[in-house]
């Protein structure tokens, strides 16, 4: 939104102007609203122009919501706290700059489609129901500080011209919404500090130009899906815990950076990367929503030439495939899905996709073992017995130093002079494969950070 449509915006609505706090008072008396079901009644201060407001002679018209409820005799008998039990709605008016401070809200708080010219500051304010800034225009900041919201802060729509700081260091169980979306952002948003156990923060189809996103503490999600950034714009996901991360459908020319504790899902489908999409090291993203995720995050760890990361996404796009192959057996030949889910699953048991040489080592060791079991009972060279004597347990130690001339791929002398028939040879040459498939499993998990793949 530009300097002229901001203008056209508050010209387009015939506004009272208020210039006291009394011009106020008699205009909330005049249009005071009873409702008689829940006995809940509106400070309307609707429609109205405070951009001429002058309190105490002073030049600047700064307009103090404290100021108004202590005029009303809104407070606590006990101290100065300020209790407000109406819904205060400013709906569509026009401040130079307000501020609302120490007040608890039992009733919504609206601001829909309202102008702060020079800011809106709230400081340490409870809000027991919705606090809605939806289409509200701040051409200098949005100031939220040590505020508590037991509903939804609504802000969809808005437009901030040098962004918004929202410290929220007061700590609730129940989930809180912060809803951005489609908002336009020119500046900051600092979200500094949040304790909410279930926040989600909501920046749907917005639109981040010349915008510093700073994103610290606990989210439930951060939904950034269809969003609009430009090439200064920064998003920097720091000291951050969240448990899902949605960016799909978006072309991001931003620069975005995850410096934060974890992310425990991650969604980027059908999203193109233009600008830097960087994840500082592969224990930050714990899982992905698809093989497309995996597939761009590990193209990006390349791009900044971190093999490790690259090799932890690279894991997690093999995994998802399986799982895509699992979900879609049904539109693929039988045939060709057994190859694909062979591959797959024996590099996972092998080796964990070239993640885990222990792995192989294991799966070397095991595959010899019970393949050369397998060949002894059919050759007749192993039999049960379960008596425990000498004699059996030297039969056992001469049945292990066998596996260990089976595990010597070159040696082929267990075939000689043994009647073994067709399925035994073919149980000792598949042995061979397992046991040379495995050494190899284990010697590409051991150079996995010799190349980025």
């Amino acid at each position: 939104m530009k300097p002229e449509e901001i203008e056209q915006f508050e010209k387009r609505m015939d506004r009272k102007i208020i210039k006291t706090y009394g011009e106020a008072i008699e205009h909330i008396n005049l249009t005071i609203n009873q409702k008689d079901s829940h006995n809940i009644q509106t400070i309307n201060l609707r429609n109205l122009d405070f951009t001429q407001f002058c309190h105490h002679g002073e030049g600047e018209s700064h307009f103090e919501f404290n100021e108004l409820f202590h005029c009303l005799k809104i407070f606590k008998n006990k101290g100065n706290e300020i209790i407000c039990t109406c819904i205060l709605d400013c709906c569509n008016s026009v401040f130079n700059s307000a501020s609302v401070e120490f007040i608890k809200f039992e009733q919504g708080v609206f601001f829909c489609y309202t102008i702060f010219k020079k800011g809106l500051d709230v400081q340490v304010c409870l809000f027991n129901s919705n606090l809605d800034l939806q289409g509200a225009i701040f051409i200098d900041n949005l100031d939220i500080n040590n505020c508590v919201f037991k509903s939804d802060l609504q802000l969809s729509g808005g437009f901030f011209a040098n962004g918004l700081v929202l410290s929220m260091n007061k700590s609730l169980e129940e989930s809180f919404i912060l809803d951005m979306k489609k908002s336009k952002i020119y500046g900051f948003v600092n979200l500094i500090g949040n304790r909410f156990n279930n926040l989600t923060l909501n920046l749907q189809k917005a639109k981040l130009l010349d915008c510093n996103l700073q994103l610290h503490g606990k989210f439930n999600e951060v939904l950034l899906d269809e969003v609009i950034t430009n090439e200064t714009t920064i998003i920097k996901v720091e000291n951050a815990i969240i448990e899902k991360f949605s960016i799909t459908f978006s072309s991001i020319k931003a620069k975005v950076y995850f410096l934060s504790n974890r992310v425990d899902y991650f969604d980027a489908m059908n999203t193109i990367v233009e600008g830097v999409l960087f994840v500082s090291n592969k224990s930050v993203v714990r899982d992905v929503s698809g093989r497309y995720t995996a597939k761009l995050l590990k193209h990006e760890s390349i791009k900044a030439n971190d093999v490790i990361t690259s090799n932890h996404f690279r894991m997690l796009e093999l995994k998802k495939y399986q799982e895509e192959l699992v979900k879609n057996r049904k539109s693929k030949r039988k045939l060709d899905l057994l190859n694909e889910m062979a591959i797959l699953m024996f590099s996972w048991l092998s080796n964990k996709h070239g993640q885990s040489w222990i792995r192989g080592f294991c799966f070397t060791v095991l595959s010899s073992v019970i393949f050369y079991f397998l060949f002894g009972i059919i050759s007749n060279q192993i039999e049960f017995r379960f008596i425990m004597n000498n004699e059996n347990l030297l039969l056992w130690g001469l049945y292990w130093k066998e596996v260990l001339r089976y595990f010597w791929l070159p040696d082929i002398s267990g075939l000689k002079g043994l009647e073994v028939g067709f399925w035994g040879a073919l149980i000792f040459i598949i042995g061979k494969i397992f046991i040379a498939y495995g050494i190899y499993q284990t010697v590409a998990a051991f150079r996995k950070y010799s190349s980025s793949k």
